[in-house]
Formats: structure tokens, sequence, C-alpha cells
């Protein structure tokens, strides 16, 4: 039981770390296609 619990617990982290890699990236691309302009 405690294993599938770690492993559930990677999973969101996994999950919510994606999230916030995709959201950092969006926001550097936001920023680099200002200073284009």
């Amino acid at each position: 039981m405690k294993p599938l619990l770690c492993s559930s617990q990677f999973l969101v982290s996994m999950s919510f770390t994606l999230e916030y890699i995709s959201f950092v990236n969006r926001s550097l691309e936001n920023k680099n296609s200002l200073q284009e302009r």
C-alpha cells in the first residue's frame, strides 16, 4: 500500500511540474515575442 501511495504522489508532483514548466515556457515565449517587436 505504501509504495502505491508514494507513486501516486510522485505522479501528481510530476504532472504539477510539467504544468509549471509549460507555464514558464509560455511566459518566456511571450517575453521573447514582446522583445522582438
